[in-house]
């Protein structure tokens, strides 16, 4: 007696479902949150509070998170970052 495959075609009978105007909302709020904690925490620093590898790895989080937000608030967080960095003798 053969063994057959379960039919799995049911695992992609639906499509994502689209975000929804409050779900992108609520990620542009995460966004600039996770944003504005991380340089009011390079602000508040009297020296450069990360390694090279904790710099690398807020550098990815800003860029990724502001990534949701419009062009011109995204670019004043960006640019708010790398002055902060600045501050501390690092380039963004």
């Amino acid at each position: 007696m053969p063994i057959h495959a379960p039919d799995q075609t049911s695992l992609f009978d639906h499509l994502p479902a689209q975000s929804t105007e409050a779900e992108d909302e609520a990620r542009r709020r995460a966004a600039r949150r996770m944003a504005r904690h991380v340089i009011a925490e390079l602000e508040a620093a009297k020296t450069m509070p990360w390694d090279e590898a904790a710099r690398a790895s807020a550098r990815m989080l800003v860029t990724n998170a502001t990534s949701w937000l419009p062009e011109e608030e995204r670019e004043t967080l960006r640019a708010a970052f790398a002055a902060a960095l600045a501050r501390h003798g690092v380039t963004a």
